[in-house]
Order: structure tokens, then sequence, then C-alpha cells
């Protein structure tokens, strides 16, 4: 049988997991999480999100630029602009790099999984650093609520980056991204 929590294999009369530690008590006995030649679920949904995320982040340039005249109408700073066609090409480069680590991660590439966790971390660096330059450059100037709102958006950004971190960090994913 297999462990509940960790999967590693186990004695069928195992009391607790060689693995993990955990209890190994007959309501938690289950089949293999993964069977040789499956991949595990989680690989699979983020090589499809990586995917989409990375397509529509092709379209991010779009409208930075598109929009640099209501911007500049709108009042925003010319720092607060440059930091949008910055932040533009340096996504538009991340969204293709999304895109290749997706479809590496369908085909269990190691190096889209090492990739995936390096995009994780490069994100969130972004994120805390359009923080930084959406206070400073909006703050002082914005007093209707769209200082607060980008900073929320900001924060649901971060979630998709911390969840890559936590998956392709498990002892599944590197297993099964071997390639």
């Amino acid at each position: 049988m297999y462990c509940a929590y960790c999967g590693k294999e186990i004695a069928d009369d195992a009391v607790v997991c060689i693995g993990c530690g955990r209890s190994a008590g007959p309501a938690k006995r289950i089949i293999a999480p993964n069977t040789p030649g499956q991949r595990p679920r989680f690989i699979t949904v983020f090589g499809i999100l990586n995917i989409i995320f990375g397509v529509f982040g092709l379209f991010s340039p779009l409208s930075a630029f598109a929009n640099m005249r209501l911007y500049e109408a709108m009042g925003f700073s010319d720092g607060f602009r440059t930091w949008l066609v910055i932040s533009s090409i340096i996504g538009f480069g991340i969204a293709i790099w999304l895109i290749v680590l997706g479809v590496g991660l369908l085909q269990l590439k190691q190096s889209a999984r090492n990739g995936s966790v390096a995009y994780g971390w490069i994100a969130i660096a972004l994120g805390i650093i359009g923080y930084i330059v959406t206070f400073s450059t909006l703050g002082p100037m914005k007093n209707d609520g769209s200082v607060i709102s980008g900073l929320i958006g900001g924060a649901f950004g971060l979630v998709y980056p911390i969840l890559i971190l936590v998956f392709m960090r498990k002892p599944a994913a590197i297993e099964a991204c071997t390639k």
C-alpha cells in the first residue's frame, strides 16, 4: 500500500509510514497516488495555467502603451508611466518564458520545473518592486482609492507565483520531472 499523506510505498501491515511518520491505519490506506507512467495532476494543471497566463501576458504591453495618453491625462507621474513601460516589456518576456515553461511541464522536463520555481521567485520580487513603485509614485498624488485597489490587485497577482513555489518544490514534482 501507499501512504495517504506522502505517497511512499509502505508494508501492508505498517502502523506508521516510514517516509513521513504519520499513521498508516486502515482508514488511511489508498492506492498509489501516481502509478508508474502517470504524472501528478498538479503538474498538468500548472503546465496549462503557465501557457494560459503566458498568452494573456503577451497582451500586457498593448494595454499599457494604448492607455499611455489616458494615464497622462489622469495625472499619473512620468515615473509611474516609465515603470509601466519597463514592467510591460519585462512582462512580455516573462509571458513568453511562461509559455515555454508550460510546454516543458507538460513534457515533464526538469528544466521547466526549475524554471517555474525561478519564475515564482522573480514574479514575487517584481511584485514587491511594483508595490514600491506604485506607492511611491501614486501614493502622494492619488487619494481616490486607486493606490489601495492597485495594492490589492498586486497581492492577488502574487497568489500564482506562491502556488508555483509550493507545488513545484514538492517531492512528487521533483520525482516526476526528471527528463
